[in-house]
């Protein structure tokens, strides 16, 4: 990538490298009987005949430079002016899945965990992690080194034309194919799309490689080092892409057309062998690496063919490609024979045309036809080194009109032609700008594609997450994302990123259910995701909190556990798992996780939460050593099990805690604190319906005792349990309580004033003429600041009979009732 470090140091070194090419030119061609001089025109002085064959504009060596270097200015200006809305596309589509957030390519170092993502790009990988790694990881600047990569292709594009061009041609025919290359709207997805970076570093190096190609022919001097120079950059354009595996076959199409008649074939040879036995390693390179080869070799030589044509297939067809969709296996294998036939029939009957560059220009031409127009994102980024082929043979074709006038009236035409295509391409680009309305008219033209929708799905959720929309723009956001990941899901029914992506937009709508249906089905297609993980513990937190089920909670936590094992928790996740350990009883592992946490970020609100986990630990410590104390004196007794089993319990080991207080129980079933204990290990291991069964005659209608049980209960997450021990005591206590006022009571104790609500919400329907649930509704909404809510309800209470100290009470805390005045208030608005 020396491309995208330096424009000038680039820049000199392909015109610097021309200009050599000039001298060596100028010094060594020689006259022959076959000088475009006509002998009636010859002024019998060979060096004079053969200045005036040179043309005009030709000049000196020095005039003919300063061309080179106009020329190369004015493509590189060109496309600097096309691609200026480049510079403000954010990241979207697969650039924000592979360079989004903490990519290991902001970083050389960690750039090789990249190379999943670019399995037949390692060379790419590593231009990409310069170019953020001096740009400081700015997106602006990644597309800054695409657009580059993308002129300095366009001044290798007119070099390599000017010349297949006869001598004497004006430079203004070889500037037009880099100009077309560079304002050609077919680009613009490999310019702008930064994961099609391996296609624009393969067509540099490709192209350098063609040019030094050209420089080791004859009349040349220094052909071996051109060669070796060009060996050099074929092997980097096919490690910045495998699909550079047709560059040099190019190479040898484009000698054809060369205009050196009095060269004899032997002057190539050494060029057309080194470049074939190139092309020969690198397709055992390519073939090794799929086990292709290796693998048709075992099923005879029918299957051998059908893997070789495959193989040949997928060589002379760039990579993913998909202008000629085909199936694999034996049809690929036969398509592939036939294209290399084809090719061989096509250079023998059309000669002055070689087949393999007629072949990509067809292609070219294909592909522009089919997406080169259209302003959806198509696979225009595999067409990018067969566009080049064919903006290479425009001048060569230009030069052999007969007339000065036809060629003054095509050159009008392309000049005409380049201002079409650069209008075309800055609209393209400023389109790319509009990610929503690129994927959207993408997803409308390939209905049958899931990379729109997938793409679009994509951004919108990047969107939600970093800038955290409400109210209508993000209920708008949710539903196009939905509907996008609901087409992906469609279109590939096991996609894990759609169910993942699924189930964060469902947590966004609190539909706590139905996002944990999605992710764990997500789990099962993404194991080693740890955002899956956490997602599924944060949605089973809230839905046990919603449900008030164990299980929710025991679900979380070991999502929690998941997410850990897959890699460092981010600080927010690790508070979370500190909190849902420690309030699960399990403080010894809670609590360092919440002092960790609170040393990365702290903050006040932290340190008020971890205060009773502190004292809970405390509380270990001296049950502890307060286990110590009994094993002296009574190892044997109820009262050190209860010890170890409330230390047990504080640790998080339940099964073993309740195994110790059933047998505490056995020993002496009085001891105290063991029945409370017993009741809550049972609540913790579902086991809640047994406890009350085996034990729960024993406080009867103790009522103290059962709201006491059913407050640990709901201060540990289980709710359920905590509801089954009220029900049970309700009609047994003396007075008889009232169930869901008694749960309500305790939520609010704890804090839950959610589930409190609830539980009032069911009283009202359970007893609408007791005033007990409007009385505690009332003062919920005061707490709120609402005020009015809150007389309405308590004058409902009074209605069915509160007492008169109960009333009195509220109204002193709601104060006096303010009048409402009549008449037209004076508002800003009025």
């Amino acid at each position: 990538m020396r491309g995208s470090k330096s424009p000038i140091i680039g820049f000199q070194f392909i015109t610097a490298m021309e200009y050599g090419a000039l001298n060596n030119e100028h010094e060594s061609t020689e006259v022959t009987s076959e000088s475009v001089v006509k002998p009636e025109e010859s002024t019998g002085d060979p060096g004079l005949d053969a200045q005036v064959a040179s043309g005009v504009l030709k000049g000196d060596v020095g005039t003919e430079a300063a061309q080179v270097w106009i020329s190369a200015f004015l493509i590189a200006a060109l496309g600097f002016v096309v691609y200026l809305y480049a510079f403000s596309i954010p990241l979207h589509g697969d650039d924000l899945t592979v360079l989004g957030g903490d990519s290991p390519i902001a970083r050389i170092v960690t750039s090789p965990e990249a190379l999943p993502d670019f399995p037949t790009a390692p060379l790419a990988v590593i231009g990409l992690a310069l170019n953020a790694s001096l740009g400081g990881g700015n997106v602006d600047f990644l597309h800054g080194g695409s657009i580059l990569l993308h002129i300095f292709c366009g001044i290798l594009v007119f070099l390599i034309a000017r010349r297949l061009l006869d001598r004497g041609t004006p430079e203004a025919i070889a500037m037009l194919a880099g100009m077309l290359f560079v304002a050609h709207p077919l680009a613009t997805e490999s310019v702008d799309y930064l994961v099609a970076r391996p296609v624009l570093q393969s067509s540099f190096f490709g192209l350098l490689g063609l040019l030094l190609l050209l420089r080791a022919c004859p009349p040349q001097t220094n052909r071996v080092l051109s060669l070796g120079a060009a060996v050099i950059a074929f092997a980097l354009a096919f490690g910045s892409d495998a699909s550079a595996l047709t560059f040099p076959l190019i190479g040898v199409a484009i000698l054809y057309l060369r205009g050196d008649r009095g060269a004899s074939i032997r002057d190539y040879r050494g060029v057309v062998a080194t470049v074939l036995l190139l092309t020969t390693l690198l397709l055992w390179v390519t073939g090794n690496a799929s086990g292709m080869l290796a693998h048709g070799a075992q099923g005879g030589v029918g299957a051998f063919l059908a893997q070789l044509g495959a193989g040949l297939y997928y060589g002379l067809i760039p990579t993913n490609y998909d202008l000629l969709p085909v199936s694999g296996g034996l049809v690929t294998g036969v398509l592939g024979l036939l294209l290399l036939v084809g090719a061989i029939a096509l250079g023998i009957v059309w000669k002055p045309l070689p087949a393999m560059l007629g072949f990509w220009i067809l292609l070219s031409i294909a592909g522009a036809v089919r997406y080169g127009m259209t302003d959806s994102v198509g696979p225009t980024r595999y067409l990018y080194f067969s566009w080049a082929a064919c903006c290479i043979v425009v001048p060569w074709l230009l030069q052999f009109a007969g007339k000065e006038r036809t060629r003054l009236i095509g050159g009008a035409v392309a000049a005409v032609l380049v201002l079409l295509l650069s209008g075309l391409s800055m609209q393209r680009n400023g389109l790319w700008t509009r990610p929503l309305e690129l994927w959207e008219a993408a997803q409308q033209a390939q209905p049958e594609s899931p990379e729109p929708p997938r793409a679009l799905g994509r951004f919108l959720a990047a969107q939600l997450i970093q800038a955290e929309a409400d109210g209508e723009t993000a209920r708008s956001q949710i539903a196009q994302g939905i509907s996008a990941w609901s087409r992906v899901l469609e279109l590939e029914p096991d996609n894990g990123e759609a169910r993942k992506y699924l189930g964060l937009l469902a947590l966004e709508q609190q539909e706590f259910e139905q996002a944990l249906e999605h992710l764990r089905l997500a789990a099962m297609r993404l194991p080693t995701d740890q955002d899956v993980a956490l997602y599924i513990a944060y949605a089973a937190e809230q839905q046990g909190r919603v449900a008030g089920e164990q299980t929710y909670f025991v679900e979380a936590l070991r999502a929690m556990e998941r997410a850990a094992r897959l890699g460092p928790l981010p600080n927010p996740a690790k508070e979370r798992y500190g909190m849902m350990a420690a309030s699960m009883g399990d403080v010894s592992r809670g609590l360092p996780l919440l002092e960790e946490a609170l040393k990365n970020n702290p903050n006040e609100a932290l340190e008020a939460q971890l205060a009773p986990y502190r004292q809970l630990a405390q509380q270990t410590a001296s049950l502890r050593a307060q286990a110590e104390e009994i094993q002296k004196s009574a190892p044997q007794s109820a009262a050190l099990l209860v010890v170890q089993g409330q230390r047990n319990m504080m640790e998080g080991r339940v099964l073993s805690a309740f195994y110790m207080l059933q047998l505490a129980m056995a020993v002496d079933p009085n001891t105290p604190g063991a029945w409370t204990l017993l009741g809550l290990a049972s609540a913790r291991l579902e086991g809640a319906e047994n406890f009350l069964a085996e034990w729960g005659a024993q406080q009867g209608g103790n009522w103290e005792a059962w709201t006491q049980l059913a407050t640990r209960c709901g201060a540990s997450g289980v709710w359920n349990a905590a509801e089954a021990y009220i029900r049970y005591a309700a009609p047994r206590a003396t007075p008889q309580a009232l169930p869901e006022i008694a749960l309500a009571d305790i939520a609010l104790a704890l804090n839950q004033p959610n589930l409190a609500a609830g539980f009032l919400k069911t009283a009202q329907s359970a007893y609408p003429d007791r005033p007990e649930s409007f009385l505690r509704l009332a003062d919920m909404a005061f707490a709120v600041g609402d005020t009015s809510q809150a007389r309405n309800l308590l004058r409902e209470a009074e209605k069915r009979g509160a007492t008169g100290a109960a009333v009195a009470a509220l109204n002193e805390k709601l104060g006096p009732q303010q009048p409402v005045r009549e008449g037209i208030t004076r508002t800003v608005i009025k």
